[in-house]
């Protein structure tokens, strides 16, 4: 079976708005046979309990907690997600919010040679997406219909 990585914003935005998207993509996707891979469903029913857990850390300005529990659980866990993909997907909001674990996973998908399909609301005259991810990048939607157009096709 195929695989996907959803790469995408998780801080900075609303716990819906972190998941919605990851969900709707892995009910179609899995329709036409495409695994997703979702750093989300790593964390099953704790994923709330650990979003308040940063919340505390970020405004306390605890960097030490936040540096131990990136660096332990997330970084290391997201990207052998990412290698066991066969392409990721990777969505940025026209809203801005914090998604450089998303870049970082782009880039190492692209490290690893394997396709990155951004999905965006931004502009692209004049381009408004990082030059970096722009180079890392396989294809460039700017709309969810344009990608599973694609994906069908292709994957």
């Amino acid at each position: 079976m195929c695989k996907t990585y959803v790469a995408g914003p998780m801080d900075d935005v609303s716990i819906d708005e972190s998941r919605d998207w990851r969900e709707m993509l892995t009910e179609k996707l899995s329709k036409i046979g495409i695994e997703v891979l979702s750093p989300i469903s790593k964390y099953g029913d704790d994923y709330g309990k650990i979003r308040v857990k940063f919340s505390k850390w970020k405004n306390s300005g605890n960097i030490d907690a936040i540096r131990q529990y990136v660096s332990r659980y997330i970084i290391m866990a997201d990207l052998k997600l990412v290698k066991k993909c066969d392409f990721v997907t990777l969505y940025i909001p026209a809203k801005g919010s914090e998604i450089c674990g998303s870049y970082g996973e782009g880039t190492h998908a692209f490290y690893l040679g394997r396709p990155v399909l951004i999905v965006t609301t931004r502009r692209l005259k004049p381009l408004s997406l990082p030059k970096w991810i722009v180079g890392c990048s396989t294809r460039i939607f700017t709309s969810w219909d344009e990608y599973f157009e694609y994906v069908k096709e292709n994957w």
